[in-house]
């Protein structure tokens, strides 16, 4: 499961754990990825997706501005 842990996001066992569920979720299009009830939190990376890129909790206005708040389903 994704967890939280302050700004970072890390693999983790799946658990009950607040820190695991995410609001935001769709199969159908582009979605942001935020914390349970907050719209203020997104999970983001520091620019286009590639190979080894750190995902990390970012304000979602700054994801936005950056175009790097958008994630899929595959």
């Amino acid at each position: 499961c994704v967890e939280r842990s302050g700004r970072s996001i890390k693999l983790n066992n799946c658990s009950t754990s607040s820190r695991q569920k995410w609001d935001g979720l769709s199969l159908k299009q582009p979605f942001q990825l935020r914390p349970r009830g907050s719209n203020l939190q997104c999970a983001s990376q520091h620019h286009e997706p590639r190979e080894g890129e750190i995902l990390y909790m970012t304000s979602c206005k700054k994801s936005r501005a950056n175009k790097t708040d958008l994630w899929n389903v595959y």
